[in-house]
């Protein structure tokens, strides 16, 4: 290189700023005058009058020139590789600036939901682009529509959340959610700089269970020498769709062998019943009843006791 040419101290250095931040980048060349600067994105050449984001300013040092390109409001593009080369009469040198426009980062995708149980799933999802800065945390959200407490329904969605995992996990098992219910899930992450928005939605149905509370209040009502009415509560824990009919079981009173149970379709109202006939006269029962629905049966009642008449009908 000539003794007159330009020449740069340094040859590469590396910058940061935030998307929407006024940002200078700027170089220093030392050598003869005249001097001429040409400014590359990429190793493409940098026009302002294409890009009205950026401006071009040359200043005169005491034994060089700068050059200075000031962006205005840095987007996400504008992380690259940026050339100066500066040119007199006796040659050119060139100078290499990498630029990185930190962002929030984009919302997580690709969210999946496994291993659905009757109260638990797990999700994953892919790392989003990170925006330049670590992702801190993800956090997840769900929630239900037409929730029915009591056998009541009540419109609008039912929140859930939220539960965050560190930025370095890509999975989170969600607990305690109820069987049999559609729920509709989402994630989102945080940096440094603020958080992404959601991510699609998606929605996932729990399994059903078997009821999980004996059925309450059993009463066993002597009608006849041969039939019994046997009256029960649904328990108020399962006054909800998680149950299609109840077994009612019966047996000799103190008899080692198992019960005979009677399937008897659930009915509208908390309060149910079935009528046990062609018993033998005379003889004392026990009466269990659970409740059961397609995963299987609940826990059975408390055992009661009742008798049939010697002979004829009960009369109040």
């Amino acid at each position: 290189m000539c003794a007159g040419a330009p020449q740069f101290h340094f040859k590469f250095k590396v910058i940061g700023t935030r998307r929407g931040e006024r940002t200078l980048i700027e170089c220093s060349s030392y050598g003869n005058r005249p001097m001429s600067f040409i400014w590359r994105k990429q190793g493409v050449i940098i026009e302002p009058t294409s890009e009205p984001r950026y401006r071009l300013v040359n200043e005169e040092l005491v034994d060089g020139d700068r050059t200075k390109l000031i962006i205005e409001k840095a987007e996400r593009k504008d992380s690259a590789l940026f050339t100066c080369t500066a040119i007199n009469d006796y040659g050119e040198d060139s100078m290499n600036i990498q630029l990185t426009v930190q962002d929030i980062p984009d919302a997580p995708q690709n969210l999946e939901v496994h291993d659905i149980s009757s109260r638990n799933v797990r999700l994953t999802w892919n790392k989003p682009f990170d925006g330049n800065s670590p992702i801190l945390q993800y956090t997840v959200m769900w929630r239900q529509i037409n929730d029915k407490i009591n056998g009541e329904t009540f419109l609008g969605d039912i929140a859930g959340g939220p539960i965050t995992v560190p930025g370095s996990e890509t999975t989170l098992t969600v607990r305690g959610l109820r069987p049999k219910t559609r729920y509709f899930f989402r994630v989102k992450c945080q940096n440094s700089l603020g958080e992404s928005q959601f991510g699609a939605e998606v929605a996932a149905t729990t399994l059903e269970e078997p009821p999980r509370h004996a059925p309450e209040e059993v009463r066993a009502i002597t009608l006849s020498s041969r039939a019994i009415n046997v009256t029960w509560k649904v328990a108020v824990e399962d006054t909800d769709d998680s149950i299609e009919g109840y077994y009612v079981g019966y047996k000799l009173y103190g008899s080692p062998e198992t019960f005979t149970f009677k399937p008897v379709e659930s009915i509208k109202g908390r309060t149910q019943y079935f009528i046990v006939s062609n018993l033998n006269r005379f003889t004392e029962y026990s009466i269990v009843v659970q409740a059961f629905n397609a995963r299987g049966a609940g826990p059975p009642s408390e055992e009661v006791m009742t008798r049939t008449l010697e002979f004829g009908k009960f009369y109040a």
